[in-house]
């Protein structure tokens, strides 16, 4: 996750999310270890778990399995808030990925999502989308979720420029915070 994904994070998201809760973060990939969301956990008493589509850190406390981009193997509702950070551009079918994070969120719980939109091509597997704030409130409305958050924004000063093919240019992220009814 990048700075600006951080600090989006940190003041659109993180304060709509309780302390002591039970935490899903999708898509931690193979650094799941040094997750700034992980390592938030035990100061905000979190239970933290983790999925990945690659199925990285299995064996690991917190691991959950994933049968696809939109399978998490875990029951309906059990999760206070799900967070994916420089996730959604990834996945072909947001709107299938989005219902399924939605599936395992409480009723009452979140779902933040971070989605980079001045970042040049990565693909990993592919490189598909980037969500602005009007696709953010469709993918949560299509997933049942109130929208609570949908919002560009960049912390340039305190970040590093990424190269695009128009130069550098600031880091710009969009965030998305839905409650599940």
């Amino acid at each position: 996750m990048h700075r600006n994904a951080e600090l989006i994070l940190k003041k659109h998201g993180l304060p709509l999310i309780a302390d002591g809760i039970c935490v899903l973060e999708v898509g931690a990939g193979r650094r799941y270890a040094k997750s700034p969301i992980r390592a938030l956990s035990p100061r905000r008493g979190w239970e933290y778990s983790f999925c990945d589509i690659g199925n990285w850190g299995r064996g690991k406390p917190g691991f959950i399995k994933m049968a696809g981009p939109n399978r998490i193997y875990s029951c309906s509702g059990v999760f206070d808030a799900v967070l994916s950070s420089q996730v959604v551009e990834h996945v072909a079918q947001p709107w299938l990925w989005i219902t399924e994070l939605a599936r395992v969120a409480r009723s009452g719980g979140l779902v933040a999502l971070v989605c980079p939109i001045t970042v040049k091509e990565h693909r990993f597997p592919g490189d598909y989308f980037r969500i602005m704030p009007d696709g953010m409130r469709v993918l949560m409305e299509t997933a049942g979720l109130e929208v609570l958050v949908a919002i560009l924004e960049s912390f340039d000063a305190e970040c590093d420029k990424w190269i695009t093919f128009e130069g550098a240019c600031p880091v710009v992220d969009c965030i998305g915070v839905g409650r599940k009814p």
